[in-house]
């Protein structure tokens, strides 16, 4: 059985300060009950926060590794290729020396050739011109004195060849019979062709074949 208390003058009063203290006490609960739950959310989203700040210090610390590592490959790839055009231009310079040196010598090797060559057409051209010759040594002198120019004008290829390296180099064209001009390259190796024991023969259709060319080239 509750007790019981009769309200009357002599205790309302302490009632009335019972029933404010309990609702003073009630207000600071629910206070203290605000402040943890705002407390509560105010950890849950600084935790949130720790989270997103550790996440985005492992994606950060990532890409500058992998930058780091992109530029040390991108580095080492600029060195190789450095590298490999600086030997590139070592072998081309190699290959231009030795090219210069080689038409150096055969432009010395040409001119040396220029002279015996024409200490042989003199006599070759004097001995042309005596009649106690026989078709067959007037044939052989002559085959010697084409060969012989024709060798002469190989030289000049040659250190006309100089000359377009230099830039100086000249075309000649004229008007002439390609035919004929085939015929008389035949006769050139028409003695080397009997040594060897070849059949060899030229043959042209019976029409004009005049154009123009450089008959020295």
């Amino acid at each position: 059985i509750l007790n019981t208390t009769v309200v009357d003058k002599s205790n309302v009063r302490i009632l009335q300060l019972q029933t404010e203290q309990i609702a003073e006490k009630q207000t600071k609960i629910e206070d203290i009950n605000q402040q943890l739950s705002e407390s509560l959310i105010q950890h849950t989203n600084q935790r949130m926060l720790l989270y997103l700040s550790i996440t985005a210090i492992v994606l950060i610390t990532v890409f500058l590794l992998m930058a780091i590592r992109a530029y040390r490959a991108k580095s080492k790839t600029n060195s190789e290729l450095k590298r490999q055009k600086e030997q590139l231009e070592i072998v081309s310079k190699q290959l231009e020396e030795a090219t210069q040196a080689k038409l150096l010598f055969f432009t010395n090797i040409s001119h040396e050739f220029k002279t015996p060559l024409s200490l042989i057409l003199g006599p070759v051209e004097t001995l042309l011109a005596h009649n106690s010759l026989t078709k067959e040594q007037q044939e052989l002198l002559f085959l010697i004195k084409k060969n012989s120019n024709r060798l002469l004008h190989l030289i000049s290829e040659v250190l006309e060849f100089r000359s377009y390296e230099n830039g100086k180099l000249k075309m000649y064209f004229t008007k002439g019979n390609l035919k004929r001009f085939l015929i008389e390259l035949n006769t050139f190796f028409s003695d080397r062709i009997k040594q060897k024991k070849l059949k060899f023969q030229f043959i042209a259709d019976e029409v004009p074949f005049e154009i123009t060319f450089d008959k020295e080239k």
